[in-house]
């Protein structure tokens, strides 16, 4: 019950504190309340009057052109160019020496997992359009190969070997050339 009365008593002291004191909007009830029949647009015209402190201009539409810089055109601006190694916004490292950055092309979303010094693949997609998958090889020589879904699904992590074999290229074997310098040299002698 003390607690009953102490809340009641707190809750008048800041329902008194909480009418309306003074303000713009206070300005135009008391023109309106006071005179009935006077003209709103006196008493608008005095609010408007208040409303913008000293100093202070209202927004016309016009752009002042040296609004911004007027006080600044001595610093020098700088453009943002990243760097060489910075990974695009999006994107993550993948193993090999490779990137996998992700996106929207029109209704389809669109995976791709671009090889920086691959002598042979430059990119694989994935093509997503919310039912099925799809995957594109984009080979150096400028050849686009498309790639059986079920063996590419865990194209992010495959060997650069093993995506050649999935589209049926087979590498090429290397001969190691420090042999045959070896060969040569045993020739003449």
């Amino acid at each position: 019950m003390k607690y009953f009365v102490f809340i009641i008593s707190i809750l008048v002291v800041f329902s008194g504190c909480a009418s309306d004191g003074g303000g713009t909007n206070a300005v135009a009830n008391r023109a309106n309340s006071a005179a009935p029949n006077a003209n709103t647009a006196n008493a608008n015209a005095a609010v408007a009057a208040n409303a913008n402190p000293t100093g202070m201009q209202p927004y016309n539409g016009n752009i002042n052109p040296n609004a911004f810089n007027g006080a600044n055109t001595n610093l020098k601006v700088t453009k943002y160019e990243p760097k060489k190694d910075e990974l695009p916004y999006g994107s993550r490292t993948a193993p090999d020496d490779s990137i996998i950055s992700s996106g929207s092309r029109g209704k389809d979303f669109v995976e791709t997992r671009t090889f920086r010094n691959h002598p042979v693949l430059a990119k694989v997609e994935k093509i997503m359009d919310g039912k099925t998958e799809k995957y594109k090889v984009y080979l150096k020589n400028g050849k686009v190969i498309d790639a059986p879904a079920d063996k590419m699904s865990n194209y992010a992590a495959l060997a650069p070997v093993n995506i050649l074999d999935i589209i049926g290229l087979s590498p090429k074997p290397q001969t190691n050339p420090t042999t045959k310098t070896e060969e040569k040299k045993d020739q003449k002698q």
